[in-house]
């Protein structure tokens, strides 16, 4: 079943045969000017935007070690869930409290294998769950 008309499957197989870049645009270079906002959005007091600093991906390796522990578990998924997070701080995730930051890390593409053998031993069903979806997903 499809909820896409001929048209719109034609228009989808020429775009994905098209080569040439999107977009030309490139980001700005990162500054200790950026990395120093970043910083201070990790001190903000709302977790909304602490969160942000934690999914940013010039996040400076420090900031992130701090966020791992914050007390809002909405930081710590945010943090799990940024493709640059660093394997330490990962690790740290891995012991968290909260099943779902667990989660998150299982998943992580720089989790490695000694983190997810350790999640695939969890206490909590889901994680250990996460982990065996992983696995499956990515062995063969």
């Amino acid at each position: 079943m499809t909820f896409l008309t001929d048209e719109q499957r034609r228009r989808l197989a020429l775009g994905a045969a098209d080569t040439a870049p999107v977009s030309t645009f490139r980001s700005p270079p990162v500054t200790a000017s950026v990395r120093r906002r970043v910083a201070a959005l990790a001190r903000d007091p709302r977790p909304g935007i602490r969160a942000s600093a934690a999914a940013h991906p010039h996040a400076p390796p420090e900031v992130l070690h701090t966020l791992a522990q914050d007390e809002e578990v909405c930081v710590r998924v945010a943090l799990a869930r940024n493709a640059w997070a660093p394997h330490a701080v990962l690790a740290v995730l891995a012991m968290d409290p909260v099943p779902s930051v667990r989660q998150w890390v299982a998943v992580h593409e720089r989790a490695g294998v000694e983190l997810r053998d350790r999640l695939g031993a969890d206490l909590d069903p889901q994680v250990r769950a996460v982990v065996g979806w992983v696995h499956a997903a990515t062995s063969g």
